[in-house]
């Protein structure tokens, strides 16, 4: 009955969860999620961004801005981020921060945000991809970048030239150069001050002339033609806006540390010899196990697998082997049991919804939240259940006949010639071997065999 109601509670909490969050909903005139990326642009990025535009839409936030330090990163996760900035309901603002750097993939997305903003001594360019081998030269992938890049630039009214230049010439510009020249549209040393900039302009797009774009004109220029106020920044008093930061995932930190290369290299390595030495030795079988999780998470961390597909195979393998474990007698030892529960761990931390879930009210975070638990769940229940089966299993090993034998134990009460004594932590139904009888309470005994219910025993004495 404990663990029926344990089991419940766990089921339930997600629920519980999402009922406290329909009051958590950022209140206010005007709403700015900031993001914070300092590090290498790949998988965990590509997924903590589609986190970012929900979270901004289920809080209304009138703009995402998102502090950027970067070296760079894959180039398909750079070319999805930069799709997903161009799908998003919410505009996105780049700043790059005092002395920082968004050289490669960081120019790229600063090339497809809606406003581009950099601070002192911050440094954009570098653009020229590279594989191990060096900077790749190969005009059909090379012009395919350069035509991403310009054609971005052109969708945000911005110097197409030196969008080009940061690829073919690797080009480097600093926060003034890339003002004048018509890359970015502010020079800010603060997310605050690029804010009260940012008053006095609206959003806009043009569909006037032969090329379509978007770009920031101030509110009360006129004389402009356009043909649509994507955001009038002064309207909403964005200057005076609510910072709300956005808190990454336990998944995301989860994911970009299962891709880092070495990483990556390490469970591929362990994984293969975990295999092979698993196969070719007799033990308790740990290795093939934690060779085999080991295995798919390197090929999740290379891409090979994807994330979702990589979490659905982890928890069917967890919940196979729970079964194999309580249902046939294979000979693990519990090792599955084990297995089994590593496996749907991982692949719950890959459902673990960010921090800023008390803003999310929406169906799509109370279902992570339900999976998350119901995985709990099925740690705690399927734990509980596989050690009940491992203790039952050792107990029938210790009772057959082959184990009784030879076991030593003493005498509960006389056996004259029948009578009880204890062994293996049990109590026997006994009787003496002829001529050795009466064996009184408390003498030593040693089993000679088994004969039904019944143990045939002998004194042991000097």
């Amino acid at each position: 009955m404990h663990k029926s109601r344990l089991l419940l509670l766990l089921l339930l909490m997600p629920l519980v969860m999402f009922a406290f969050s329909q009051d958590g909903k950022a209140q206010g005139p005007s709403n700015v999620l900031y993001v914070s990326l300092n590090n290498d642009i790949g998988l965990a990025e590509e997924m903590m961004f589609d986190d970012v535009i929900t979270v901004a839409q289920n809080m209304d936030a009138d703009l995402i801005l998102v502090e950027l330090n970067t070296p760079g990163g894959t180039v398909e996760s750079v070319k999805n981020i930069m799709a997903k900035f161009g799908n998003s309901p919410i505009p996105i603002c780049i700043l790059i921060p005092l002395g920082a750097v968004a050289w490669s993939g960081g120019t790229y997305l600063l090339m497809a945000s809606d406003i581009a903003a950099m601070a002192s001594g911050a440094t954009i360019g570098s653009c020229q991809p590279r594989d191990e081998n060096g900077p790749i030269t190969e005009s059909k992938y090379l012009n395919a970048l350069i035509g991403l890049m310009v054609n971005h630039a052109e969708l945000h009214n911005r110097n197409k030239t030196l969008a080009e230049q940061f690829i073919t010439l690797n080009i480097n510009i600093g926060p003034s150069a890339a003002l004048s020249r018509k890359v970015i549209e502010f020079v800010a040393d603060s997310p605050a001050y690029l804010l009260t900039q940012l008053n006095e302009y609206m959003l806009v797009r043009n569909d006037t002339g032969s090329v379509n774009y978007t770009t920031v004109i101030p509110t009360f220029s006129g004389g402009y033609i356009y043909d649509e106020v994507i955001s009038n920044f002064t309207a909403l008093s964005i200057g005076s806006a609510e910072l709300t930061t956005y808190s990454p995932s336990i998944s995301t930190y989860f994911i970009r540390f299962i891709t880092n290369p070495i990483v990556v290299s390490v469970f591929l390595t362990v994984g293969s010899f975990g295999l092979i030495i698993g196969l070719t030795t007799t033990n308790t079988h740990l290795d093939e196990i934690v060779g085999a999780i080991a295995l798919i998470i390197g090929l999740i961390g290379v891409g090979i697998i994807g994330i979702a597909v990589g979490a659905v195979i982890l928890f069917v393998i967890g919940l196979v082997f729970f079964i194999a474990e309580i249902k046939f007698d294979v000979g693990f030892n519990g090792s599955l049991a084990i297995g089994g529960g590593i496996c749907i761990a991982i692949a719950s931390l890959f459902i673990i919804p960010s921090g800023n879930y008390l803003t999310i009210p929406d169906f799509l975070l109370s279902a992570k939240w339900l999976s998350f638990g119901i995985s709990v769940a099925f740690i705690a229940f399927f734990s509980a259940i596989a050690i009940k089966v491992m203790q039952t299993k050792r107990l029938k090993s210790d009772l057959e006949v082959s184990n009784i034998v030879g076991q030593r134990g003493y005498v509960k009460k006389d056996l004259t010639p029948e009578g009880q004594v204890h062994v293996k932590a049990e109590e026997w139904s006994a009787i003496a071997v002829d001529g050795t009888w009466p064996i009184l309470q408390g003498e030593e005994i040693e089993v000679v065999k088994v004969d039904g219910l019944r143990l045939v025993v002998k004194p042991i004495r000097n």
